[in-house]
């Protein structure tokens, strides 16, 4: 995946500002006492949050998970955060208080009917408030969902109003998840979300993401992975960006590991499991597997020490039907569970259709392109079947002369793209739009189409990068032509200039850290 760092956007209307700061005020009720500033509350003691947690453990045992969400019904009048702050607030060597998802349900003790947003608490709160957390989500939304599609829009948009992480742990994952990869690759709009909300006792975007961690450490219990689910995966899959994103490599390997290994489980590689799947789920399992498939191309081509696992081998490679796990290129306000209906006619290209073109590119770095535009069953002699998995133990030669293939193929796959995603398409300014979908509508095209074009251009760099391995470690080939080398260089650095004056930095930026990195080629 070229991935995605964000750029502000549009500053909140002073009715939300206002409306932000008012919720922070001190409320009481009837019966109970004043709570105290934010500041003051914030400082609160560690033993006494431990005590009070161990106080709530005590009451709930006995009560089956049923009862405890028809019990949700007593207001919380602030947010206790002590016992959850990241170690910028805490020192280093303090213990993480034990937490688990019983001991943080008081957090949604609230009537959704009836009792004051004001007054309500979330298990969301343990991060930040409300407002802001949906403020975050809507980012994501609005910006990376384009580049990383791990929820189906409607559904995901449906199940948070409802607030169904008050009772589904699960899904609140997904959405501590989501909130961390939004803080990685818009780390820029932190201080935006600091003044939304005052009391967020954060003081960088890596410390949220750290917090967000360990807040799906605590609350995994040991039956977790006994069902797997593409909601797990995603959860995995956020979090795997979200620290790539702010430089924590090795804790983004571990996670990828985890991952990888879900979509092993769940078989997001053969194409016979998406029988019997529901329409929604089928989408987001395919746009699963292209997700990590994409890191099994950075893996194999970019990095040469070879000290990180692969999500695929060569055996299953030659054996998977790219063109069966290409998602269907229609929006998923057009996919329920049980239709799909068609793309309108008036639709020459949507964002699922450039990342099918996006994915297209990966594969054919990988391996030659009618793999990925036509993979019916074909007899291929044993050297001609290595050569269509990029296989690296075969002959030097074959590898070679693969390479030059896949280069001459990449360099001309942008050619028939829609014109909506060529290039040179007009860049549509979104404050030009009226209508608040087409601004975001036209945005997270552009969002896609800096993504494609970067790729495309950084995965043929990542080729040339192999061939010069090759020719490096290989006395016996014949020498390289020097000059066809840096001409073809050239090329490719001409045309990366080109794209990036054709973009404004709203639409480069939510491409993230991998934008930076593939410029530097």
């Amino acid at each position: 995946m070229s991935g995605a760092s964000i750029n502000p956007l549009i500053c909140p209307s002073a009715a939300l500002t206002g409306q932000l700061y008012s919720n922070t005020a001190s409320t009481t009720t009837p019966g109970e006492t004043s709570r105290p500033p934010d500041d003051d509350f914030l400082s609160t003691d560690l033993g006494q949050s431990s005590l009070s947690t161990s106080s709530h453990l005590q009451n709930v045992s006995g009560r089956t998970a049923t009862q405890e969400v028809n019990s949700l019904s007593r207001p919380v009048q602030s947010r206790n955060l002590s016992y959850l702050l990241n170690s910028e607030v805490v020192s280093p060597t303090a213990a993480l208080l034990p937490t688990t998802p019983a001991s943080l349900d008081h957090a949604s003790n609230y009537g959704p009917t009836t009792t004051p947003l004001a007054q309500r608490t979330y298990q969301t709160d343990s991060i930040c408030s409300r407002e802001l957390f949906k403020r975050i989500i809507g980012d994501y939304l609005e910006l990376v969902y384009p580049v990383v599609p791990v929820v189906h829009r409607p559904t995901f948009r449906q199940d948070l109003e409802r607030e169904r992480d008050a009772y589904d742990t699960d899904f609140f994952l997904l959405l501590v998840g989501i909130c961390a990869l939004t803080l990685g690759i818009g780390s820029s709009r932190f201080e935006r979300y600091q003044r939304l909300d005052p009391t967020l006792p954060f003081q960088s975007a890596e410390a949220m993401i750290n917090h967000c961690y360990d807040l799906f450490v605590c609350h995994r219990q040991a039956s977790y992975y006994d069902q797997v689910s593409h909601q797990k995966w995603a959860v995995s899959y956020c979090l795997v960006t979200a620290f790539f994103q702010i430089g924590h490599h090795n804790r983004s390997r571990m996670l990828e590991i985890e991952a990888m290994q879900l979509a092993r489980l769940l078989e997001l590689h053969r194409a016979s499991t998406y029988e019997g799947l529901d329409f929604v789920e089928a989408q987001l399992r395919r746009k699963a597997f292209w997700l990590i498939f994409y890191s099994l191309v950075h893996n194999k081509l970019q990095f040469a020490r070879r000290e990180r696992l692969l999500y695929l081998d060569c055996a299953m490679l030659r054996t998977i039907d790219f063109q069966a796990l290409l998602p269907a290129e229609i929006e998923d306000e057009y996919i329920t569970p049980d239709t799909m209906l068609p793309r309108p006619n008036t639709e020459q290209a949507n964002i699922v259709t450039a990342f099918n073109m996006h994915s297209k590119l990966f594969c054919t770095a990988l391996m030659p392109l009618w793999r990925v535009s036509n993979s019916g069953s074909v007899d291929l002699s044993r050297a001609d079947s290595d050569r269509c998995c990029g296989c690296e133990c075969i002959e030097i030669k074959l590898q070679v002369q693969s390479l030059e293939d896949r280069f001459e193929e990449l360099r001309f796959m942008l050619d028939k793209c829609p014109p909506r995603l060529q290039p040179w398409a007009p860049n549509c300014d979104s404050a030009t739009h009226d209508s608040v979908n087409s601004r975001v509508s036209n945005l997270q095209m552009e969002i896609v189409r800096a993504n494609i074009h970067i790729t495309h251009l950084w995965l043929q760099c990542m080729v040339l990068d192999r061939l010069d391995a090759l020719h490096s470690k290989n006395s016996n080939l014949p020498p390289k032509d020097l000059s066809k080398v840096w001409t073809r260089r050239e090329d490719i650095a001409r045309q990366m200039l080109h794209v990036l004056h054709s973009f404004s930095d709203e639409t480069l930026e939510p491409n993230g850290y991998h934008t930076v990195s593939n410029m530097c080629i």
